[in-house]
């Protein structure tokens, strides 16, 4: 039973996402017959494909030790950074040194899990600064249970 939920979390996850989370391509089709498509009157189709979406599964992060899950768990913010860097202007919302900083260093692998767990939070306030933003963590838990 604890199975199902877990699924039934993640599968309500990636229905969020994919509702909300900008896209060159357009998902009206999923979506046009559903519940949050048609209620009040279409109210929620405004929010529609219309935000930046931080998603981040840990589901795949069953290392044997704290060293190898680390590293994983590095890789996949980082390439998450990357992406959301190459996607926004940021340069207009990073103003101080040290955030620049934390950047740096959360990219060139010199961050330890405190601080890239600091640029991960910079991040959310610049992109929430730049344009609202939805950070999704899935399956947080999984390395830890590991």
């Amino acid at each position: 039973m604890v199975r199902n939920k877990k699924r039934g979390k993640t599968l309500n996850l990636s229905t969020l996402r994919y509702f909300l989370q900008q896209n060159e391509e357009d998902l009206t089709g999923i979506f046009e017959d559903t519940y949050a498509w048609n209620t009040f009157e279409g109210k929620y189709r405004a929010y529609f494909q219309k935000y930046p979406v931080i998603c981040l599964s840990f589901r795949e992060i069953k290392e044997p030790s704290w060293e190898r899950a680390w590293k994983r768990i590095r890789r996949l913010i980082q390439a998450e950074l990357n992406k959301i860097i190459h996607s926004y202007d940021l340069d207009l919302v990073i103003q101080s040194k040290q955030e620049r900083n934390w950047l740096k260093n959360a990219l060139d692998y010199s961050a330890d899990h405190t601080d890239l767990s600091t640029t991960l939070n910079y991040l959310i306030k610049w992109l929430s600064k730049a344009t609202k933003t939805l950070p999704i963590l899935d399956e947080y838990d999984t390395p830890l249970h590991t």
